[in-house]
């Protein structure tokens, strides 16, 4: 491999490019930043797919595209041992479209990707699988191996050998198959014993059948008897039913009017029952009266002269009653106002009261405050009373306050005088003579006795200063009181003229409530009249109303009788004799139901028929089905039996090529060991083919199993290497036999590709292996993917190598070229 550019591919969201020109490549990185994408970008652009997802199926090819991407691109340049350079492009978007190239010298002589597929396995002599089992050694492959059960330790070194097909085509043979064929035919073999032993005998259920097709010929000949005598009756009801109609149709009438005469009796007894009967003239006299006296208090005198005019007449009463209800409906309108009125004189009576309440509490409210101001101005009379008004107290102030002016002013000059006469006093004492530092007057003792009486004398002064202070205090306070006390006395002024008005209102609001009671007391007492009198005169309406009823449903009753009379009559003149009609349709429907019961018969007699023919068909198709899978039971038993023979030799011939493979790698894996393996506990190695029975689609069979043994330099036995060793030699047995098999495999490939090789295994063996591997005869490239950051001195000694270390980034991995 001479170089590969990666984009969008699995964990790479960038254009990547990485040369790959030299003997060893070591690929660096920790988890996650894309070792075995670059490996498997490699296996993509030789193949077109990955062994992940063609073999194994594990994923789609879809999941290749990285998430931020939305295609992928791959680009790998090879070269052979003649320098012809070999560029392969692969090119698939999320859609599925596809792109691709095989260059050969930078000349394109394949661009369809199935056809490329074809020339790259022809140009390395190897496919998919033998690329994934031989060329990329991978982590998973040896895992699989080294602690895998024993048979699927042996399953995947016949994967590496290239001999699996061999037992897919072992297990491919369906002797399961044809077992489970044959014994389903059995079992439907019994299924139609057991069903046929339910059944009658054939030959006897051809004889019922016989039977019953003779009984039908005799059902049929009475249906067609009872059909003649069906036809006679039926003509004879025909002209009967003619009749009939004229005499239903009298009959109904009769039965409506009867019903009618019997409702209007029982409407009519219980209207006598409800009303007592009195003169029509009397009634109306009452109703015109009562709704006059309603009229006259609404005062709608032009409806009471239209009431007065009514004359009582048959013809003009529902003119009369007409009018009676209009007048009433007016009334009602006319009561409807007077509550409404009434109602509205309720509301303004309550807030009168409400009003009035409010008034009285407002005046409770200002007697109460009257009552704490009265004695503010009592104290306002005693401080006039006392210091005099306001002004007279402020001249009294101004006074005091000019007369503590002067003496505050004798105090300081006496003050003066003291400091003078103590200053020569302390002088004279100190130096025993003094002069006056005024006017400079020598200091005798006359003079300093003059000035000690002077000190020691009282000052009368600050007395009389302290006397005038608290007047003047008194003064100010008597002042500031009356200053407030004044506002007091205008509120209590205000306050009172307020509680006069507010007395004078409540008068008034009173005066309006007694008023508006007398109203209420007036209107309700016109309300009741007109209610009472609407009462009345609706009573009477409704009283006229059922005497009328009375008297109308009277006459109708007299009319529906004579109409009953005539029916009567009508119904004696028409000629139908009902009790010989019921004996003709009684014969007619007694010969119908025999009719009926034949017919019945003669279905139930078909329906048998049917049902025989059925069964006898059904019974003949089970005996010809039986014989069939007979047939067929006796040709799979005898397939078995020859499948049961072929599984054998083929095990055989499995268990013969697994033992010849084995013994063309052997030498060669031995001698790959001992060159990678530097330590003296382990001196060879060998496979060892053994044969286990185990059961498979319930029969006993054999299987060869491996088994890798690894001889120990102490004592010389032979032990079981991977179940004896320990990880790394485990390893390193598995990457000797994964080598030689490369070695002894038919290819053009002369580069070997290994991910995460080494895992357990010390440095000395880590760097025996690479050296080993370098030297092989067919392997000019060796790709290392691992964790392992010794690679980087194991391959120190190769000037030729090259290293690359990947990183995780925020945007993807990124790939830096170490040397």
């Amino acid at each position: 491999m001479k170089k590969i550019e990666v984009e969008g591919f699995k964990v790479f969201s960038r254009n990547h490019s990485l040369d790959f020109n030299a003997p060893i490549v070591v690929i660096l990185g920790p988890i996650g930043t894309g070792k075995t994408s670059i490996l498997e970008a490699v296996e993509y652009a030789l193949y077109g797919s990955l062994y992940s997802i063609k073999i194994r199926r594990e994923f789609r090819v879809e999941d290749l595209i990285n998430d931020f991407c939305d295609n992928l691109a791959v680009k790998l340049i090879l070269t052979d041992e003649n320098g012809v350079e070999y560029e392969v492009y692969r090119y698939r978007d999320r859609a599925g479209r596809v792109k691709a190239y095989l260059k050969v010298n930078d000349e394109t002589i394949e661009d369809e990707w199935s056809k490329i597929d074809s020339q790259i396995e022809h140009l390395l002599g190897i496919g998919l699988e033998g690329y994934a089992r031989q060329i990329a050694l991978r982590h998973r492959e040896i895992e699989d191996i080294i602690y895998g059960t024993d048979m699927q330790r042996s399953e995947a070194l016949d994967r590496l050998l290239g001999i699996e097909t061999l037992e897919k085509i072992f297990r491919s043979i369906p002797l399961k198959r044809i077992e489970d064929e044959l014994s389903k035919i059995q079992n439907q073999i019994e299924i139609i014993d057991i069903r046929l032993r339910k059944e009658e005998p054939l030959d006897e259920l051809v004889g019922k059948l016989e039977r019953y097709k003779k009984e039908l010929f005799e059902a049929e000949e009475k249906i067609r008897e009872r059909e003649r005598l069906l036809s006679r009756y039926r003509d004879e009801l025909k002209k009967l039913k003619e009749k009939e109609k004229e005499y239903e149709k009298i009959r109904e009438k009769e039965i409506t009017l009867k019903a009618e005469i019997a409702q209007l009796k029982k409407r009519l007894k219980a209207l006598e029952k409800e009303v007592l009967e009195e003169d029509l003239g009397v009634l109306v006299e009452k109703i015109r009266s009562s709704i006059m006296s309603a009229l006259k208090e609404i005062m709608a005198y032009k409806d009471l002269e239209e009431i007065e005019k009514l004359e009582l007449s048959q013809i003009k009463l529902d003119v009369m009653l007409r009018v009676f209800h209009e007048k009433l409906r007016k009334l009602e309108i006319a009561l409807e106002n007077m509550n409404e009125e009434a109602l509205d004189i309720n509301y303004q009576l309550a807030s009168q009261r409400n009003h009035y309440n409010a008034l009285k509490r407002k005046l409770a409210d200002l007697e109460a405050k009257m009552y704490t101001l009265e004695k503010e101005y009592n104290t306002f009379k005693f401080l006039t009373e006392k210091f005099g008004s306001r002004a007279e107290i402020r001249k009294k102030i101004e006074k005091l306050e000019i007369e503590l002016g002067k003496i505050d002013n004798l105090i300081r000059l006496n003050t003066c005088i003291n400091d003078l006469g103590k200053h020569v006093l302390s002088a004279y004492i100190k130096n025993g003579e003094a002069e006056c530092p005024v006017c400079g007057t020598e200091i005798d003792d006359e003079i300093l006795k003059r000035i000690k009486k002077r000190l020691s004398a009282p000052r009368e002064e600050v007395f009389n200063r302290d006397k005038i202070l608290k007047n003047l205090e008194e003064l100010k306070r008597a002042y500031s009181k009356l200053i407030e006390l004044e506002e007091k006395i205008i509120e209590m002024r205000e306050i009172e003229n307020e509680r006069n008005n507010l007395a004078k209102e409540l008068d008034e609001v009173s005066a309006n409530i007694e008023e508006l009671e007398d109203l209420i007391s007036d209107i309700d007492f016109k309300i009741s009249r007109i209610n009472n009198l609407i009462a009345s005169a609706s009573s009477l309406l409704l009283k006229l109303a059922r005497v009328r009823e009375i008297v109308e449903l009277r006459k109708e009753l007299e009319v529906k009788k004579q109409e009953l009379n005539k029916v009567l009559k009508k119904a004696m003149e028409v000629e139908f004799d009902k009790n010989y009609y019921n004996t003709i349709e009684e014969k007619y429907y007694a010969a119908l139901s025999e009719y009926n019961n034949l017919s019945s018969c003669l279905k139930k007699l078909n329906i048998d028929i049917e049902n025989l023919k059925e069964k006898i068909a059904y019974i003949q198709e089970l005996v010809n089905k039986k014989v069939r899978l007979e047939k067929k039971a006796v040709k799979l038993s005898r397939l078995r039996d020859d499948l049961i023979e072929i599984k054998a030799a083929f095990r055989e011939i499995q268990s013969s090529i697994r033992r010849i493979v084995v013994r063309r790698i052997i030498e060669k894996m031995n001698d790959l060991f001992q060159q990678m393996y530097v330590h003296p506990d382990f001196s060879e190695l060998t496979i060892k083919i053994r044969n286990v029975k185990f059961k498979r689609e319930g029969r006993e069979y054999e299987r060869s199993m491996y088994e890798i043994l690894a001889k120990r330099t102490r004592d010389g036995k032979w032990i079981p290497a991977l179940k004896k060793m320990s990880d790394g030699q485990k390893r390193i047995v598995i990457l000797s036999l994964l080598t030689a098999l490369f070695r002894l495999s038919p290819h053009n490939v002369s580069f070997i590709i290994l991910d995460e090789p080494t895992p357990s295994i010390d440095y000395e063996c880590r760097k025996a292996m690479i050296k080993m591997l370098a030297k092989i005869e067919g392997i000019d490239q060796i790709i290392v993917a691992t964790q392992d950051e010794s690679f980087k001195r194991i391959v120190q000694d190769e000037p030729a190598a090259v290293i690359y270390k990947l990183r995780h980034e925020k945007e993807g991995a990124d790939i830096e070229v170490l040397r």
